[in-house]
């Protein structure tokens, strides 16, 4: 499944173990304050139509990503080629790790923070994952 799927993975799993807590701690301050825990029904006229297959839910979830960007350094510890996962070009908020051998060690000298900054092209970066060459 390579870094990327694991970290969706773990990102969703966190995400959905967070609504459900936070709908769950809603329920439970709404029956200690002696309100009903479930929405009283509204007007036929408002309700929608149930579908075909019986009723059915939708929610929008919204996971905030940080910014990171990934380095490759060659043999004397300069970075050679970086991508991001936010398919815009390395900035100063970043979270910065080097990659080798497909695992993300970190934390990242400022020195190479800065030299990646100051040669990473101004190029196409909308392809998150993709390596790119340093200038």
């Amino acid at each position: 499944m390579g870094i990327w799927g694991h970290r969706r993975a773990v990102v969703l799993v966190i995400v959905l173990l967070l609504a459900g807590a936070a709908g769950a701690t809603a329920n439970a301050l709404r029956a200690s304050a002696g309100e009903p825990t479930t929405p009283a029904p509204a007007a036929a006229a408002e309700q929608p139509a149930a579908s075909a297959r019986g009723d059915s839910a939708s929610v929008t979830l919204t996971a905030v990503v940080p910014a990171e960007t990934f380095v490759h350094l060659d043999g004397h510890g300069r970075p050679y080629e970086a991508m991001t996962n936010s398919g815009a070009r390395p900035s100063p908020g970043d979270h910065f790790f080097v990659e080798r051998d497909g695992a993300a060690t970190g934390p990242v000298a400022n020195a190479t923070i800065a030299d990646v900054l100051d040669r990473a092209p101004q190029g196409d970066w909308s392809q998150a994952g993709r390596w790119h060459a340093l200038s």
